[in-house]
């Protein structure tokens, strides 16, 4: 029953927050939080697939087949103040990114950011993945907390804390 409950609740608050959207930009997402009386809200991700099916006025059931991202952080008991990227052996370390990053204060999609100064390198959280990309983009980003950007390698493992994500060519320490 708390799930029929819940999906309604999620169906109805949806529906208010696509309201708002314009129609036109089918790169367009929404965020909203779905508390449903639990002491953690739980933030999601509404893909631009899943507006198109409420645009065209689809039924419940066909919107709980689409994926609904949850990007609401692991807990963590303390988040690392800095990491180190090793390479793992056979790696390719493009862009020269592997060593240690810290975090400065910095956060980016409610996530730290972790900066390393040596190379000019930066890993935030896009609102899907943790990207090491240039220091170029690091003010920007952070000002307008910018989503979906990429980068020169990208955790494989998605939704995680930075210490237990998992990347193709490092394994990150702490």
């Amino acid at each position: 029953m708390e799930v029929k409950r819940r999906m309604r609740l999620m169906l109805k608050t949806t529906m208010k927050v696509l309201r708002l959207l314009q129609w036109g930009k089918e790169s367009a997402s929404v965020e909203f939080i779905l508390a449903c009386g639990q002491p953690n809200p739980v933030t999601f991700t509404v893909l631009p697939s899943v507006t198109v099916l409420f645009a065209k006025k689809r039924r419940l059931q066909l919107w709980t087949q689409m994926i609904v991202f949850d990007n609401t952080p692991e807990p963590s008991a303390k988040s690392p103040s800095r990491i180190q990227l090793v390479l793992v052996e056979g790696g390719e370390n493009y862009a020269d990114c592997d060593g240690w990053y810290v975090h400065q204060g910095n956060y980016l999609n409610d996530r730290q950011v972790f900066v390393c100064e040596k190379k000019s390198r930066f890993i935030g959280w896009n609102g899907s993945t943790w990207t090491l990309t240039g220091m170029q983009w690091h003010d920007d980003f952070v000002k307008k907390e910018e989503r979906n950007f990429g980068g020169f390698h990208a955790n494989i493992n998605g939704n995680c804390s930075i210490e237990k994500s998992q990347w193709k060519n490092y394994i990150v320490q702490f």
